[in-house]
């Protein structure tokens, strides 16, 4: 090549001779996080297990779950009787013949056989699906205050803007659900389902919305100015928006809207708590991913847990590469001459600061100032009977923290715990995700499709199936590994996270 001009970086990768330690370890990581716990419960859904008796005539069980072996006696369950009940069986060890695994469909016609899950499937996706319009509702005025308005501070009300894509959805639901519930109840008189369906709507648009921003705000900053000014003087704002404007944001919204949908139909924590929270306290409209979470926790059968959320997880694996396939299309300028100015000037930029005061305030502001006036340093009492909880009189100090971890017993305990287990995620996921960007950039097509993938599958999985996997798998491969250890937890949020950390080390 001519002297001066350095080979482009993707061949000098390939002539270094593959690729460094770090991204095999990176990969080895991945495995175990992620496509193991995965591999794990895929055999379990077309597993049931059946209990030969002795004696004449010979009887069989199917077991609806684990079957046990505690003391010389055989414990398993019954598959639920129109009611919803299970049958518990406890019998001698002598009594049974055989213990026999067999293959079978049954967990999956259970599911789609059951009217139930229809209902409550429904649920989910209408809340998912108001959600996320809620998010392109919150997102799409932000995205255009900062992509489109030269704004002060602009770092500074970015960082801000991208807030609550930080915070557990669960952590925002807490915070802002009893004030959301009670406006709407004195605005509109709504109640049951209505009003745990509006709330949830208002939660996820104000916890999804980043992802509007994240996907929307870089191309709307890069509209080239000389389609954009003619249309403008030939047609109007509005003919100019629609011909140059909107075929450049559309798949970038289009994708924002499908992950928000999916992150919000496999999220059973916002639904439950906000059941939980009705001034009644019924659950009026259950989600499908609970379902999931009751299958395995409650009735220990890992099998209908994992053929419940199967077909949901064929469904968003496809949304989430459809998202991937739309902002691969995105359109950039590379010439700044060439960008659209922002403006400067007019009502743009109160108008913009005002989009964003109003944003800030409901998904941010208003859940932080809640949680902060519940750590007061009242007095604790405590209701009388040997089961009531304890609580923390509301008269005290604001921000009080100590007081509030002094009346709960063991949570600084827990706290420690889970900062561990946060601090070891991030920094387990930011040392393989920068190898595993650095590939995607300059690897080959097979480190590229692995990227994607190990980018892509965890958007789409619901978190509940990622704990239920790596417990699986830990339990099989290695059963001396405690569940108190931290390995467990670390691994799952390493697998949730990847994503995010892997954007973060391809736009560095």
């Amino acid at each position: 090549m001519p002297a001066g001009r350095s080979t482009p970086p993707r061949i000098r990768d390939r002539a270094l001779g593959g690729a460094a330690p770090g991204a095999w370890f990176a990969v080895a990581v991945v495995a175990l996080a992620l496509f193991l716990p995965l591999a794990s419960i895929t055999l379990p859904g077309f597993q049931v297990q059946v209990v030969h008796m002795k004696g004449t005539p010979a009887r069989s069980y199917v077991s609806s779950g684990e079957v046990r072996e505690v003391e010389g006696r055989v414990k398993f369950s019954l598959r639920p009787d129109a009611d919803g009940e299970r049958t518990p069986v406890n019998v001698a060890m002598d009594d049974v013949r055989e213990i026999e695994t067999r293959w079978t469909l049954q967990h999956y016609r259970d599911v789609f056989g059951d009217a139930r899950l229809w209902r409550v499937l429904r649920n989910s996706v209408v809340m998912a699906f108001v959600g996320a319009l809620a998010a392109l509702l919150f997102g799409l005025p932000v995205a255009w205050a900062l992509a489109r308005v030269a704004l002060p501070g602009w770092r500074f009300l970015a960082g801000l803007a991208l807030g609550p894509a930080i915070l557990p959805p669960f952590f925002i639901a807490l915070g802002g659900v009893r004030t959301l519930q009670d406006t709407l109840m004195e605005t509109f008189g709504w109640q049951g389902d209505v009003l745990q369906v509006a709330v949830a709507t208002l939660v996820f648009g104000s916890v999804l919305y980043p992802f509007v921003v994240l996907f929307v705000a870089p191309v709307w900053a890069r509209i080239p100015a000389g389609p954009h000014e003619a249309a403008l003087l030939l047609r109007g704002r509005r003919a100019a928006f629609f011909t140059v404007v909107w075929p450049r944001i559309r798949g970038p919204v289009l994708a924002a809207f499908l992950v928000a949908f999916v992150l919000a139909i496999t999220d059973f924590a916002v639904p439950d708590l906000l059941g939980f929270l009705q001034p009644d306290g019924n659950n009026a409209a259950p989600v499908f991913i609970t379902d999931v979470r009751l299958a395995w926790e409650k009735e220990g059968n890992m099998g209908r847990a994992v053929a419940t959320a199967a077909p949901l997880m064929v469904v968003t694996i496809g949304l989430v590469i459809c998202a991937a396939w739309l902002l691969a299309r995105r359109a950039y300028v590379a010439s700044e001459s060439l960008r659209l100015r922002p403006r400067r000037r007019g009502l743009a930029r109160p108008a913009a600061l005002l989009i964003l005061a109003a944003v800030l305030a409901i998904s941010l502001v208003l859940p932080l100032v809640q949680i902060a006036g519940w750590t007061t340093s009242g007095e604790s009492s405590s209701a009388g009977t040997a089961a009531a909880t304890e609580r923390i009189d509301n008269s005290g100090e604001l921000f009080a923290f100590t007081a509030a971890l002094d009346a709960t017993a063991g949570i600084r305990a827990e706290r420690t715990r889970w900062l561990q287990i946060g601090l070891g995620a991030a920094l387990v996921s930011m040392l393989i995700a920068w190898p595993l960007a650095r590939r995607f950039l300059r690897g080959g097509p097979g480190w590229r499709a692995f990227v994607w993938v190990a980018g892509l599958l965890p958007l789409a999985l619901p978190g509940i199936v990622l704990g239920i996997g790596t417990i699986a798998f830990w339990n099989l491969a290695a059963p001396d590994v405690a569940t108190q250890s931290l390995v467990r937890p670390v691994l799952v949020l390493v697998a949730r996270f990847l994503p995010f950390a892997l954007i973060a080390c391809w736009l560095a």
